[in-house]
C-alpha cells in the first residue's frame, strides 16, 4: 500500500475529516457567525469530494475569516493542501495551528502524523504518532493509529 492510499484511508474515515459532516460549535465567537462558516466547510467538502480542490480551498479560507476558531476549519483545509494540492508546507502550517488550537486533540495529531509519512519523514511521524497515543480515544483513532503504524514500521 502506497503513501497515498494510507492519506485516503485516514481522510475517510477519520471524524471531521473533509468527508464527515457532523460538527459541533466549539463555544467561541458567535454562533451563528459559525454556522456560516460551517455552511462553508460543508460546501468545501463536496467540492473537495468532486475533485474541485481550488473551489473547496476558496470556501474554507471564507470559512476561516468567518470564524477563525474551528481548528477543524483549518484541518480541512490541510488535508486539501497534502492530498489534492500536495503542498506540504501549507499542510504544515494548518496541522500545526489546528494542533496549537486543540493540542490534544488525536485526530489532528494523527493527520499531522500522517502528513510527515507522506513528506518521508518516518522519525518525525513516529514522534507525532506517539504524541497521539495519549488522546486516542475511539476506535476510529485506534484504527488509524494503528494503521499508520503498521506502515511505520514496515518502512
Amino acid at each position: 500500500m502506497n503513501r497515498l492510499l494510507l492519506t485516503s484511508i485516514i481522510l475517510i474515515t477519520t471524524p471531521h475529516s473533509c468527508l464527515a459532516h457532523e460538527y459541533h460549535f466549539p463555544g467561541k465567537g458567535s454562533r451563528v457567525a459559525w454556522e456560516r462558516a460551517n455552511d462553508l466547510n460543508t460546501q468545501a467538502a463536496e467540492k473537495e469530494h468532486s475533485h474541485k480542490p481550488d473551489q473547496a480551498i476558496a470556501l474554507l479560507k471564507r470559512a476561516i475569516v468567518i470564524y477563525p476558531f474551528d481548528p477543524y476549519f483549518y484541518k480541512n483545509l490541510g488535508l486539501i493542501y497534502e492530498n489534492d494540492k500536495k503542498d506540504f508546507a501549507k499542510a504544515e502550517r494548518l496541522y500545526q495551528t489546528a494542533i496549537h488550537m486543540s493540542p490534544t486533540n488525536a485526530t489532528f495529531l494523527i493527520g499531522h502524523a500522517g502528513l510527515l509519512f507522506d513528506e518521508g519523514k518516518i522519525e518525525q511521524s513516529k514522534q507525532a504518532l506517539r504524541k497521539a497515543e495519549p488522546y486516542i480515544k475511539s476506535d476510529e483513532e485506534r484504527a488509524n493509529a494503528q494503521r499508520l503504524r503498521s506502515f511505520l514500521y514496515a518502512n
